[in-house]
């Protein structure tokens, strides 16, 4: 099950993601997001399938929802003294023990949960029951190498190493540990006017960690030495600029074996081939036949089918 989010509709669930798919609109019970920016999957207890959390700015926090149900989870972190509330929260991921990352934007800092995906379906969390890491002063939290500026998307790999994409400084950092342990920075090459690229949604794959250039409509990875550890140089994936394929891709998530992009330029869903090196381009869902017109902004794609 694909379920897309989109700035004005919410969350769709799709019925395929072949062309002709109808959307469903999936309400949270909590009522509607106010300004979501990225979803991912995150495991419900004793579903056949996944469910979703949403990073919503307007909100402050995140929002755990079981499409199966229709049940909802408002997480809304709150420091107090010690940091204050999450403030633009913009990207969100669940690590291997279930824990949710909230990349803080406005608090240029990542937040970690205290309790799991399970803890917040079973019985409210206290709002304080998260801890900051690579805070401004007086956001709490221990320091960063360098910290962040606007950190926007946040991802887990296969082996628990933490990617951050911070759109303030241009780059990527990526992590052993949130204690900063392991830090290492990647930039995408410059564009062709000097400048550096934006970086939006992160999704780990075969090749290594995908990231998204809204600025060049592209799609990077960055690969990992097998042998290292080490992060290789970015290479492209999709040149939507090249290609026509891709306006400001924003987020992507698997789909079986190939690939699905959400592109808000152009409020529209597109589909990849993954053969192992740049993916081919193989169709593409308009926004506006996926969430019913006028589609507002496509901002997040997530596959919730559990293997």
């Amino acid at each position: 099950m694909l379920v897309v989010l989109d700035h004005r509709r919410g969350l769709v669930e799709l019925s395929s993601a072949e062309p002709g798919a109808t959307g469903v609109g999936l309400t949270p019970a909590i009522g509607a997001l106010i300004r979501p920016y990225t979803v991912v999957a995150g495991l419900v207890p004793g579903a056949d399938r996944a469910g979703v959390v949403v990073a919503d700015s307007g909100l402050g926090g995140a929002v755990v929802h079981d499409p199966r149900t229709g049940a909802s989870v408002a997480l809304i972190p709150d420091l107090g003294a010690a940091g204050g509330p999450a403030r633009d929260p913009r990207g969100v991921a669940v690590d291997g023990l279930g824990r949710i990352l909230l990349a803080d934007t406005g608090q240029q800092r990542i937040l970690r949960s205290e309790f799991t995906l399970a803890d917040a379906w079973t019985g409210p969390v206290p709002a304080d029951a998260w801890v900051a890491y690579g805070a401004r002063p007086g956001a709490g939290g221990p320091g960063l190498p360098g910290s962040f500026v606007a950190p926007v998307a946040i991802a887990v790999d296969a082996a628990g190493r933490i990617w951050i994409s911070d759109a303030g400084l241009h780059r990527l950092v990526r992590v052993d540990e949130l204690d900063g342990s392991g830090w290492v920075t990647i930039a995408l090459p410059l564009t062709d006017a000097g400048r550096g690229r934006a970086t939006a949604g992160l999704a780990d794959t075969a090749s290594g960690m995908a990231v998204c250039d809204p600025t060049g409509g592209k799609v990077w990875v960055i690969p990992t030495d097998p042998d290292t550890g080490a992060p290789g140089p970015p290479a492209v994936l999709v040149d939507g600029a090249a290609d026509r394929s891709l306006i400001a891709p924003v987020g992507l998530t698997r789909s079986g074996t190939d690939w699905v992009v959400a592109d808000a330029g152009g409020a529209r869903l597109v589909s990849f081939a993954d053969a192992g090196g740049p993916w081919a381009h193989r169709h593409e869902l308009l926004g506006r036949d996926v969430v019913g017109a006028p589609a507002d902004r496509v901002v997040g794609i997530v596959d919730c089918e559990v293997p």
